[in-house]
C-alpha cells in the first residue's frame, strides 16, 4: 500500500512541474512566438506528462486487476 501512495506522490509531483512548463509559457507568450518556440514547449510539455500517465494506467492495471480476482474469489467461494 505504500508504494501506492509512493506513485501518487511522484506523479502529482510530475504534473506539478508539467503545469510549471505550461504556466511559464503562458506568462511568457510573447517571448516564446517571438522565438517560434512553441513547438520545443510542447515537445516540453508532453514529455513531462508521460511520467504520470504511465504511472495512472499502471494503476488502473493493477487495481482492476486486483478488484476483478477478488470479486471471482467472492462468486467461486459463493
Amino acid at each position: 500500500m505504500t508504494n501506492v501512495y509512493c506513485d501518487l506522490y511522484v506523479a502529482q509531483k510530475l504534473y506539478e512541474e508539467a503545469s510549471q512548463v505550461a504556466n511559464d509559457a503562458v506568462g511568457n507568450i510573447r517571448t516564446i512566438a517571438a522565438f517560434c518556440a512553441e513547438e520545443k514547449v510542447m515537445n516540453l510539455y508532453q514529455k513531462k506528462c508521460l511520467g504520470p500517465i504511465k504511472t495512472g494506467i499502471w494503476q488502473g492495471i493493477v487495481s482492476g486487476t486486483s478488484f476483478g480476482l477478488s470479486l471471482f474469489l467472492v462468486f467461486s467461494v459463493n
